[in-house]
């Protein structure tokens, strides 16, 4: 879609910057920022496997506890919906403190 409009304004680059201020109102661009969010929110995930995460459920699995492991298969299976406990757990915020002293390689 941006292709498509980049080119149907053509080359010129003051033209075009132009052209796309004038084009857009500010009650089009609230419109066009709702699409956005809207489109971004249906393909990026709420949660992703995060080294932190993986962590927990491996050193819990290397005790014969898979707790953490099922769940977190649970949560990755719907990535892109909200889920309660994943938030109780923190799995949409930023990392634990103790989390950034993790050294982690390609081998883990």
């Amino acid at each position: 879609m941006f292709v498509n409009i980049f080119l149907s304004f053509g080359r010129n680059e003051h033209g075009l910057v132009a052209q796309i201020f004038t084009n857009v109102s500010t009650g089009s661009f609230g419109m066009f920022e709702e699409e956005r969010r809207r489109r971004m929110i249906a393909v990026n995930p709420v949660y992703v496997p995060r080294n932190w995460m993986l962590h927990e459920a491996i050193l819990d699995a290397e005790r014969d506890n898979f707790e953490k492991v099922r769940f977190l298969l649970n949560v990755l299976s719907r990535p892109y919906e909200i889920q309660a406990d994943a938030e109780k757990r923190g799995f949409s915020a930023q990392p634990p403190q103790w989390a950034f002293a993790l050294k982690i390689n390609c081998s883990t």
